[in-house]
């Protein structure tokens, strides 16, 4: 993968199978946290593939070597090759942040101005590709600078809380870049500029997709929904529902694990999500520390209502019985400071 000139000195590393690659190139960005999903995606998109000769990219904000390894590992395996630039958030500009979200986040903003490609395609790294990936690009349109996926529940709870969006508002899951267009039209500096002028206020909840829709505003176009399933459709269905619209065997298209919804790796997420993901998640192979265990009494008692659901009773009433007893724990300490507070005597001034 080529590097425009401006950045030919970011260190490069190609692991995984020496084969020939083509067609034009997938582009995820992670960093350490997010290295297992993003192998994970990787994976998905290979095994729906018939061929696995594509350019597949990974910009890396920092990784550590045995996540490159693990890489290496996964490409070998399932006889592809991937390349991994490394960055640094000092590769951004300073107002490519957001207390909500990870600054790698914002990298997808430069992807145009790194690479030297006439297009790109960009994923991101919570989601299980179930469609060979290729034919995506039937639905691009070279007169607009980036395409994706409709994404109206974001656009009005936006609007709801008085930003005004433009109609046409996608989601930045997954996206089709027309590079040449976006440097053409000075994008980067744009939403740059947008960024520095709002802030992190209402109209920048949603970050970089927040900027893109904004700034690209009749630049943009809609492609086929089934390109990037978002999971506001776990809010509308019934999660019985939305397994049997979206059965494993049979969906063809992405599922984005998006929204304000549990991960699948979280174990207080519905079993749906979780079974959906596991089945990709094990072929990369599960680390000691995939599931992330419930933190707070209400998603502990999420996970129990899950269980329940499932007919797991006895695991139902385990995390009910540990959820009393840290509440009732938690409470005789606040009782207990109280009263040693009311206790002590006052001091005078």
């Amino acid at each position: 993968m080529k590097l425009r000139p401006e950045y030919e000195h970011l260190r490069v590393e190609e692991v995984g199978e020496d084969r020939l690659t083509g067609g034009p190139p997938i582009v995820l960005c992670c960093d350490d946290n997010y290295a297992f999903p993003t192998r994970v995606t990787i994976a998905s998109l290979l095994l729906n593939a018939p061929y696995r000769d594509f350019e597949i990219v990974v910009l890396a904000n920092e990784l550590d070597t045995p996540n490159v390894t693990a890489f290496d590992v996964l490409a070998r395996r399932l006889g592809s090759a991937i390349t991994i630039v490394h960055v640094t958030d000092a590769i951004m500009p300073d107002v490519f942040t957001n207390p909500y979200i990870a600054r790698s986040t914002f990298l997808r903003l430069l992807l145009p101005d790194i690479f030297e490609t006439d297009r790109l395609l960009y994923l991101d790294t919570d989601l299980v590709v179930q469609i060979d990936i290729s034919s995506i690009w039937r639905e691009y349109r070279p007169d607009m600078i980036v395409g994706g996926v409709s994404d109206p529940a974001a656009r009005d709870w936006k609007r709801r809380l008085g930003s005004t969006e433009p109609d046409t508002y996608i989601n930045n899951g997954v996206l089709m870049i027309n590079c040449d267009a976006w440097r053409g039209a000075d994008t980067t500096a744009r939403c740059r500029d947008w960024l520095a002028e709002h802030g992190n206020n209402r109209q920048t909840i949603l970050a970089d997709q927040d900027t893109l829709n904004t700034v690209l505003a009749g630049s943009i176009y809609t492609i086929a929904d089934h390109w990037n399933v978002n999971r506001n459709i776990l809010r509308r269905e019934r999660i019985s529902d939305v397994g049997e619209r979206y059965d494993q065997e049979t969906f063809l298209g992405i599922f984005h694990f998006n929204g304000p919804q549990p991960k699948p790796w979280c174990r207080w997420a519905d079993p749906w999500s979780q079974e959906f993901y596991l089945r990709y998640a094990r072929i990369v192979g599960l680390p000691p520390n995939y599931w992330v265990e419930a933190r707070s009494p209400e998603e502990a008692l999420t996970e129990a209502r899950w269980a329940e659901q499932r007919g797991d009773i006895l695991k139902a009433n385990a995390i009910y019985r540990r959820t009393a007893e840290a509440l009732i724990e938690i409470m005789q300490n606040q009782n207990a400071a109280a009263a040693e507070q009311q206790a002590a005597p006052a001091v005078a001034d």
